[in-house]
């Protein structure tokens, strides 16, 4: 006869079992997994399920990937940051403690190369690598012999740049600075060939790998680099030949979940943006534009286009330069600085189209720094462009056809395989100098701006179709005290902001300055397009 006594023994019989059944087989999993080479993170303080259904974080890397039956691609949880992303990844930090060294004047960090010389590294070169990477850099694992029968179990690891080969020196400056890598141009067609820059040693993959763990990338290409060098890191662990057609299949996965394939785009932590990676990505991603609008005028932006899942590397750009302005009252998006999207191409464009704030902000700000590819010219002739409109040289003809000149040979223009004459570019530059040394523009005391040969007033749209305006502060007399060629400076003048400026012009009432009340009136004052 069962009793209710017999039952209750029973039941906590089966739950022992089943726990110790199910401890027992969680260890032997993990144990199986650490002695079994398809395991794809075991070496890198990960342990993975050969099947793909379950992982396990260790101790010293929680949260940081997850994968799926469905789509096997890596799942950054969010808050991971950098560091605990990969800093705890042994190899990885033995790697950078092997080839880069500290060293006692911080504007260098020594490199340690495979052949037993040493060379420091300026920090600027290494950022605005970083940057350039960003922008041009590819992470790739190749298969070797992926023809033959059964399938290879030979893989090689490569990093490469490919820029038109008319930039070639972009990618010698790179070899020659890092002492690794090789650079040759690939193309039998001429009008198709490209440069390359590639490391795909192992000792040089080691040294690029130890840097970019040290100096991580900020765009989704970062999650690229962790794919090769974790890959890396499995298959340089053993050479014998078992373990490799063992791990076959987990390079494999690693491999077709990168670049164009990649599917889950989690960055762990925010972008850090510096005034060199910046310069880095601009010269491969950046655009200098004058797009012709109207007669004989040109408007100007400085742009970065990227897909939307870098949009956190948009956005942190876009703080860079507001925190370079010193105005912090300015509504940037209104004022022609911000991300647009594209929705048909899913990319996003940062832009500054603000001509007053190109001028103090942006063009000083590359003027400071030394650019290293062909990006350079594109960027002084739309200086160039930028100034001889500033003058009102763009309405002489000496002026137009200076213009014509410069966007002939700007931007693909320029490049051999265009097809456009090529200009000798030392005598331009020099018509540049000497044109520039004049201006076509007078600014009167009551700061209206005459056009010398047009022998007239400029005047400026108030940006609604109305009367062409700018602003100006009267004195209780009636005398003007000053003219502003925008809202915002009238108001930065006046220590107000922009919608006061507005209000007041609206209502006709007055302004509090030097403690006398003041008023605000439209004025015929510069044009936006020089603004």
């Amino acid at each position: 006869e069962i009793t209710s006594q017999k039952v209750s023994k029973i039941l906590i019989l089966i739950f022992i079992f089943s726990c110790g059944y199910f401890l027992l087989n969680r260890y032997f999993i993990i144990l199986y997994i650490s002695a079994d080479c398809s395991s794809v993170y075991s070496t890198c303080g990960l342990s993975f399920i050969s099947a793909g259904l379950v992982t396990r974080c260790s101790p010293f890397s929680k949260n940081v990937h997850s994968y799926t039956t469905k789509s096997h691609q890596p799942e950054y949880t969010e808050g991971t940051t950098l560091t605990s992303l990969i800093e705890d990844i042994e190899p990885l930090r033995k790697l950078a403690l092997r080839y880069l060294t500290e060293v006692s004047d911080s504007r260098y960090i020594q490199l340690n190369l495979p052949s037993g010389e040493t060379c420091l590294l300026l920090r600027d070169f290494i950022e605005w690598f970083r940057g350039f990477t960003d922008a041009e850099g590819c992470f790739s694992i190749i298969v070797n012999n992926a023809g033959k029968v059964g399938g290879s179990t030979s893989f090689r690891f490569e990093f490469s740049i490919g820029v038109h080969f008319d930039d070639m020196a972009v990618l010698t400056y790179i070899r020659d600075t890092l002492r690794i890598g090789k650079v040759k141009v690939r193309g039998k067609d001429i009008k198709k060939r490209i440069a390359f820059f590639t490391i795909s040693t192992q000792s040089e993959l080691e040294v690029l790998i130890a840097i970019f763990y040290r100096y991580n990338l900020n765009t989704t290409k970062h999650l690229d680099f962790l794919s090769l060098a974790q890959a890396y890191i499995l298959y340089t662990k053993d050479s014998n030949t078992e373990y490799r057609i063992k791990l076959k299949s987990t390079i494999l996965r690693i491999k077709d979940s990168m670049n164009s394939n990649r599917s889950y785009f989690n960055m762990p932590s925010k972008p850090a943006v510096s005034r060199n990676w910046l310069l880095g990505f601009v010269e491969g991603d950046g655009s200098f534009s004058a797009l012709s609008y109207g007669i004989n005028a040109y408007r100007f932006s400085f742009s970065i286009k990227q897909k939307d899942n870098n949009k956190a590397v948009l956005e942190a750009i876009k703080d860079f330069f507001v925190r370079l302005s010193p105005d912090s009252s300015i509504d940037y998006d209104k004022e022609g600085i911000g991300i647009w999207g594209d929705n048909s191409s899913n990319t996003l464009n940062f832009m500054i189209r603000r001509l007053k704030y190109i001028e103090e902000i942006v063009i000083p700000f590359f003027n400071s720094l030394t650019f290293h590819s062909k990006k350079h010219m594109d960027y002084c002739d739309w200086v160039s462009l930028f100034n001889i409109q500033k003058s009102g040289l763009h309405l002489v003809q000496e002026g137009k056809e200076l213009i014509e000149r410069i966007l002939s040979q700007m931007n693909n223009n320029r490049l051999s395989t265009s097809g456009k004459p090529v200009i000798d570019r030392d005598i331009l530059m020099s018509d540049i100098k000497k044109l520039l040394s004049i201006s076509n523009y007078v600014i009167k005391e009551d700061g209206r701006i005459w056009i010398i040969s047009e022998n007239k007033y400029l005047a400026r749209s108030n940006g609604s179709g109305g009367k062409p305006k700018g602003v100006a502060v009267l004195s209780p007399e009636g005398t003007i005290i000053k003219t502003f060629y925008s809202l915002t400076e009238c108001g930065n003048f006046l220590g107000v902001t922009r919608k006061t400026i507005t209000n007041k012009l609206a209502k006709g009432q007055a302004v509090l300055f030097e403690d006398r009340l003041c008023s605000l009136q439209y004025v015929d004052s510069i044009p936006s397009d020089i603004d």
